[in-house]
């Protein structure tokens, strides 16, 4: 199995001072790009990491540094010619969609992680599933707008197939 990071809006504005953000967005993107940095390490050949970014928005700062450094392979931008917030609707800088570009490289299966459960991370998982990708989510790699929005995600990726593992951050506020 050969399998890719998939991550998901993590932008200033999913993080707190940002026109959508999350509770604990800053802390999720820096979470995050501890995870791209451990996958690029040794013993972790084989994965791929893409980003899927919403056009005209930087990166959260703690994430932007992992993307400066090269851990990323790809860079896939939504939300250009659809208002989807999937990133399956993404689209690389040579106009590959992410799921052509995943099978491409024989990547059949995804991680997929975010600043917001909902919407974002759940329309990229439902998304994956149904291009036939193996999807996972590491929900501690995630944070969710709104406990009963959240909720409600996790349930429907759960019923999807989607494997679910960890914690989102407003967990406590359920």
């Amino acid at each position: 199995m050969t399998r890719a990071l998939v991550v998901v809006d993590v932008q200033r504005d999913c993080c707190e001072g940002g026109s959508g953000p999350v509770d604990d967005g800053a802390e999720r993107a820096r979470a995050i790009a501890e995870l791209v940095r451990l996958i690029q390490g040794p013993g972790r050949e084989g994965w791929t990491r893409v980003v899927a970014g919403s056009d005209g928005t930087d990166f959260h700062p703690a994430f932007a540094t992992a993307v400066e450094a090269g851990a990323v392979d790809e860079v896939f931008l939504h939300g250009v010619r659809s208002a989807s917030p999937s990133g399956f609707e993404g689209y690389s800088e040579d106009g590959t969609p992410l799921a052509d570009w995943l099978h491409d490289r024989g990547v059949d299966a995804v991680d997929i992680v975010g600043a917001a459960v909902d919407p974002c991370v759940r329309a990229t998982a439902l998304d994956a599933v149904r291009a036939g990708f193996a999807t996972r989510v590491p929900l501690d790699r995630t944070a969710g707008r709104a406990p009963h929005g959240t909720l409600a995600a996790i349930g429907e990726l759960g019923d999807a197939g989607v494997e679910l593992t960890g914690t989102p951050a407003v967990a406590a506020a359920f």
